[in-house]
């Protein structure tokens, strides 16, 4: 999924000039780790998921009526 975003906003630093860049050209640029506050101690109710997406642009995924409801 190739996506560029063209937004006619001026730029905070008009009068410096730019690097080139591009934002999320591909899917694969875009890499979002969550780190937990604290480490699992073994007790308690809690669930950590490791979870790899693509191509969804909000929190989407095939398991997640199964993560609601437990």
């Amino acid at each position: 999924m190739e996506t560029m975003l063209h937004l006619n906003l001026p730029y905070i630093t008009a009068d410096m000039p730019g690097v080139g860049g591009r934002l999320r050209l591909k899917d694969e640029y875009f890499i979002v780790e969550e780190l937990p506050l604290y480490n699992p101690v073994g007790d308690g109710r809690h669930l950590y998921v490791n979870l790899t997406k693509k191509g969804l642009l909000n929190f989407k995924s095939p398991h997640q009526e199964r993560l609601n409801h437990h």
